[in-house]
């Protein structure tokens, strides 16, 4: 009650897996119910990859939603190794990690770099300068007026592993330097 259910289907079109997402402003909690089983291997528009695409992960499906087929999720911030495994059996070209634009996400990201072992086989999504301000794929979409391809505009964004560690540790370097700051401040 008060939460849209999105199913996700296996090649025969059977239900494997859904997500129960409240319905935005109400107070539900937890914002998802999910069932309690295996989700490693719930990919989301795996009968509809194009092999010659890219395949881009999300955290949410709606997310994944607003890419189109090539868009799939790992219902969370973590991403397995069997996800992984089977997404890039998938395609002929490059899996696209599009975690949301927040710093959870981003220590996710830093922990999946640092942990799998296919972490350099992949490519990430870093959200442009003019989109920093948005939470996620989704808020972006809903703030362009004219558009957006979202597809092309992950596809474009997207960077090799050593590129990604090396901006993401920058970052933090950043934030660690400005706490340092501020605190020096407070004194």
């Amino acid at each position: 009650r008060n939460r849209i259910i999105v199913p996700i289907f296996n090649e025969n079109r059977n239900i494997i897996y859904f997500q129960a997402r409240r319905i935005p402003n109400t107070m539900l909690d937890p914002k998802y119910d999910n069932p309690i089983a295996p989700k490693e291997l719930c990919i989301l528009n795996r009968h509809r990859f194009d092999i010659t695409k890219s395949i881009i992960v999300h955290e949410g499906l709606i997310d994944a939603f607003m890419v189109g087929d090539q868009g799939t999720s790992c219902l969370g911030k973590e991403i397995s190794e069997d996800l992984l495994i089977e997404l890039l059996k998938l395609t002929d070209k490059d899996v696209i990690i599009a975690l949301d634009n927040d710093s959870e996400a981003y220590k996710a990201l830093a922990r999946f770099m640092k942990k799998n072992k296919y972490a350099r086989k992949v490519k990430y999504f870093l959200y442009p300068d003019q989109f920093r301000g948005n939470d996620d794929i989704n808020s972006i979409v809903r703030s362009e007026e004219q558009g957006i391809n979202v597809y092309e505009m992950i596809t474009q964004n997207s960077v090799s592993y050593s590129t990604a560690y090396t901006k993401l540790s920058i970052l933090k370097l950043l934030k660690r330097g400005n706490r340092n700051e501020n605190n020096s401040n407070r004194k």
